[in-house]
């Protein structure tokens, strides 16, 4: 809310889309470099970096310009609650998004072992399912605009996460897993993005925060 409200409206999705670049980026490198420190330097390293990121962070947030302006009035007598309670299909796929992708997260290491492949490819797999979500974020921004409404754009890329993650759950052979979570994760950016778009779309601005 604090970046769509500094923005034009032109530029939202692109804003939204470099955020979730930066998202993605971010859960790509920091396995491996929290493996990095924590070996290398101190196993304490990762978790002092980490605060250290989140009180510059913090600190950053004071060169912000002014955010959104408090409203706490009651627009025609509907209350805020009833407000976001329209927007309940939105919310709904959202979670459903977000079980999906924490079940085969949670669920791969034991799924390879299932199929007698090592372990130790989750890693190499979930990064390539961040990276893919990278360039799946980076190609709906650039290009804008996308035929249908963002919520129909939302329910298409879902389906077709969900019929990518169970071709991960039944295929037997590491390629076609390793191609599954590429292409789940092509669709997992812009099912993102979507969701954040058709609320945004959906709610007032002073129910957007």
């Amino acid at each position: 809310t604090l970046l769509t409200s500094q923005l034009p409206d032109a530029l939202v999705v692109t804003a939204l889309s470099a955020e979730s670049v930066l998202t993605f980026v971010v859960w790509t490198a920091s396995p491996a470099l929290t493996v990095v420190l924590a070996l290398s330097v101190s196993p304490s390293a990762p978790l002092l970096l980490a605060a250290a990121l989140m009180v510059a962070a913090a600190a950053g947030l004071w060169a912000l310009p002014a955010g959104w302006e408090p409203d706490g009035d009651d627009h025609d007598g509907v209350s805020k609650g009833r407000t976001l309670a329209r927007a309940w299909p939105i919310f709904v796929t959202g979670a459903a998004a977000a079980s999906l992708f924490a079940l085969t997260e949670l669920i791969l290491p034991a799924l390879l072992g299932q199929r007698a492949i090592h372990v130790g490819w989750a890693g190499p797999l979930l990064a390539g399912f961040s990276t893919a979500a990278i360039l799946g974020a980076t190609l709906y921004g650039a290009r804008g605009s996308w035929p249908g409404s963002v919520r129909a754009q939302s329910m298409v890329l879902l389906m077709g996460a969900a019929a990518c993650v169970t071709l991960v759950a039944t295929v037997p052979s590491l390629p076609w897993i390793a191609g599954s979570l590429v292409i789940a994760g092509l669709f997992q950016s812009g099912v993102q993005l979507t969701r954040n778009l058709s609320l945004r779309a959906a709610l007032p601005a002073r129910a957007h925060a």
